[in-house]
């Protein structure tokens, strides 16, 4: 199982499609579904939890989650900041936790906004 970060569009569908045609199976994570839509359970060892995608489909176990791909963080829906906080606390533990290959890990892409950091 292939995680993409982001919604699908061309460039995501392209790369979902390359996967399949290997053997893989790929699920896209939009965050702003979290946790209204998407649902994840995990003790602080997220490679031990279930994300499921839709209740009609039985749950993920994260284990099987062997890459992520982070293509677009497409943030969070939630109108209360404190709501906001704990979802982005939420993401952030799970995201850091998954034992798995990452193509642009969340602390790569929080570093390169910060170019001073970069440079140095």
């Amino acid at each position: 199982m292939i995680l993409i970060i982001g919604s699908p569009d061309i460039h995501t569908e392209h790369v979902a499609a390359k996967i399949r045609e290997r053997g893989g199976q790929v699920r896209f994570l939009d965050t702003r579904q979290f946790p209204a839509q998407v649902a994840l359970a995990f003790n602080g060892a997220a490679e031990t939890g279930l994300i499921q995608f839709n209740p009609a489909e039985p749950p993920i176990p994260l284990q099987e989650i062997r890459a992520v791909y982070w293509y677009c963080y497409e943030g969070i829906q939630a109108t209360d900041s404190i709501l906001s906080m704990e979802i982005e606390s939420a993401l952030g533990s799970f995201f850091r936790n998954l034992d798995c290959t990452w193509v642009n890990h969340p602390d790569a892409v929080a570093l390169h906004r910060f170019k001073n950091a970069q440079l140095k």
